[in-house]
């Protein structure tokens, strides 16, 4: 098992949330510069992906030390 320390964890956990950003920026914000009609079940699903990206990115920092 790959045992990361907590200054990794950190580094992945803010990669991580700015990926979070990144995705949200491209599910929905992206659909009203597009040719595109809005959608919301496109917008939902950028929220979602988002709300997991940070979930991960926060329950990698407060995993405890081994």
């Amino acid at each position: 098992m790959l045992v990361l320390k907590y200054g990794q964890r950190t580094h992945i956990a803010t990669t991580v949330r700015e990926l979070a950003n990144i995705a949200a920026g491209a599910m929905v914000f992206g659909r009203f510069v597009s040719d595109r009609p809005f959608s919301a079940w496109w917008a939902l699903a950028g929220v979602a992906l988002w709300a997991c990206f940070v979930g991960f990115g926060v329950a990698l920092v407060k995993r405890s030390e081994p």
